[in-house]
C-alpha cells in the first residue's frame, strides 16, 4: 500500500487504515499525549502487540505562577480559542446568552473575555484582540475562570495547563485532552457538553 496514493473509495481508505495499523503494531512502545488520543486511535484501531503508554505532555515556560486571589464583583470568565463551533464558542455564547437573559434570576454577573473580534457582540462579552504568549500573566491575573468547551476531539490543550499554572479554574470538555492533568479542585469536566449543561455548571 502506498500512503500517498490518494484515497478516493472506502476500500481504499480501509487499505491506508490497514497499512498504519500494521506499522503501528511494529512498535513495542506507544506514547499517546492524552487519554482522548489513545481512546481515538484505539477506536479505529486494533493494536495489541505493542505496549501503550500515556504521558501527558507540557512544555518549559509552563511555570507554576499560582497566587493566592481576591474575587469580587463579577465572574470574569475567559475564553482563548478562535471563534469556531469546533472550540465551542457558539456553544458557550448560548449558555451565556441563557444566562444573561434569566434576569429573574440575577444572573447579569458576569463577563466574557474574548481575544478575536466578533462582529455582533452582545452586553457581557469584551472583544480584546489577539494576544501574545507575554501577555498570559496580565490575562490570568483579570480571569476567574477558564473555560475551553470544545465540541471536537483535542488530543492536548496548552491553554488548559496555561490556566492551572496560574491559579486559574477551568471548565472544560471531556474533549479536551489536558483534563487528564486536572487536580482535584482544579476545575470541571463535563461529559457530552451542551449548552444547557455549560450554563448549569457556570
Amino acid at each position: 500500500t502506498d500512503p500517498t496514493k490518494t484515497v478516493k473509495t472506502a476500500a481504499d481508505y480501509q487499505k491506508l487504515r490497514k497499512f498504519y495499523n500494521d506499522l503501528l503494531e511494529q512498535m513495542d512502545v506507544i506514547h499517546f499525549n492524552s487519554s482522548v488520543t489513545k481512546e481515538g486511535y484505539n477506536q479505529y484501531l486494533h493494536l495489541q502487540n505493542s505496549k501503550q503508554v500515556l504521558i501527558p505532555i507540557t512544555h518549559g515556560h509552563i511555570q507554576d505562577h499560582k497566587r493566592k486571589k481576591q474575587f469580587s464583583g463579577k465572574l470574569r470568565i475567559t475564553y482563548l480559542a478562535p471563534a469556531s463551533a469546533a472550540k465551542g464558542f457558539y456553544m458557550l455564547k448560548e449558555a451565556l446568552d441563557m444566562l444573561w437573559n434569566d434576569v429573574h434570576n440575577g444572573r447579569q454577573d458576569f463577563c466574557l473575555n474574548v481575544y478575536f473580534s466578533l462582529e455582533e457582540p452582545v452586553p457581557y462579552l469584551n472583544s480584546i484582540g489577539r494576544y501574545h504568549y507575554g501577555q498570559l500573566e496580565e490575562i490570568f491575573e483579570k480571569t476567574d475562570i477558564l473555560v475551553a468547551p470544545s465540541v471536537m476531539h483535542e488530543t492536548f490543550g496548552y491553554t488548559v495547563l496555561e490556566a492551572l499554572s496560574y491559579g486559574v479554574p477551568v471548565i472544560i470538555s471531556d474533549n479536551v485532552g489536558a483534563k487528564d492533568l486536572l487536580p482535584d479542585g482544579g476545575g470541571i469536566v463535563i461529559a457530552d457538553i451542551t449548552a444547557e449543561k455549560l450554563a448549569e455548571v457556570i
